[in-house]
């Protein structure tokens, strides 16, 4: 959709039905336009993974066609370059794919359950990307760590998705050290904490705290 309302052709921008876990209260959630758009053409988007894609994508084992939802997995920030063709429409720029955050499962926002993931992303006033992700904790009975009904943990942790210390259920929104449960606040320019952000690290910009 076009500033003036107009929309162009039925095509999509971008087709990433491959790649993106729709399933329960999952998918693509988050989507987002550098407030300077009219120059770098960035947009952003936070969705969460198929697992099948998330372990076999780039290896003979990988099908696009193949799905697999109610395992674990990970929610991904990724960056695209769009550009106008010569027709006016939007398209993206091939290269220009950027993961900024989930570029493997241990670095990814863990989905330990069918709810509680990923939120909202928008642009702070001050430039800044925030990102919201829930404790991905059950929402049925109180989780307090350990194997939930309709959880994935033993599958987190084995997969490196999950790190042992983060195994206490809807408390990981209380550790430092854990995504879950928290509002991000991101340099859009690499997914990287900024360094007036509280818990900043200039020797581990990356580190969830």
């Amino acid at each position: 959709v076009e500033a003036n309302g107009e929309t162009g052709t039925n095509a999509p921008v971008l087709d990433l039905s491959d790649e993106v876990g729709a399933w329960r209260d999952h998918g693509l959630l988050g989507v987002a336009l550098h407030p300077a758009f009219e120059n770098t053409g960035w947009i952003y988007l936070a969705y969460v993974v198929d697992r099948h894609h998330l372990m076999f994508a780039g290896t003979e084992e990988y099908d696009p066609t193949t799905n697999t939802y109610f395992e674990a997995t990970i929610a991904r920030l990724t960056r695209y370059q769009l550009n106008q063709s010569n027709d006016g429409e939007w398209v993206v720029v091939p290269g220009t794919r950027t993961v900024l955050i989930g570029s493997s499962p241990s670095t990814g926002l863990p989905i330990l359950h069918q709810s509680h993931g990923i939120g909202t992303l928008m642009f702070a006033e001050d430039g800044t990307l925030l990102l919201s992700f829930g404790d991905s904790a059950a929402y049925g009975p109180v989780d307090v760590g350990g194997q939930v009904p309709g959880g994935y943990i033993t599958q987190a942790l084995a997969d490196g998705i999950l790190r042992p210390e983060e195994d206490v259920g809807a408390f990981r929104a209380q550790l430092v050290g854990s995504h879950c449960g928290k509002i991000l606040r991101l340099d859009p320019d690499n997914g990287n904490g900024v360094p007036s952000n509280p818990f900043f690290d200039p020797l581990a910009p990356d580190a969830p705290q």
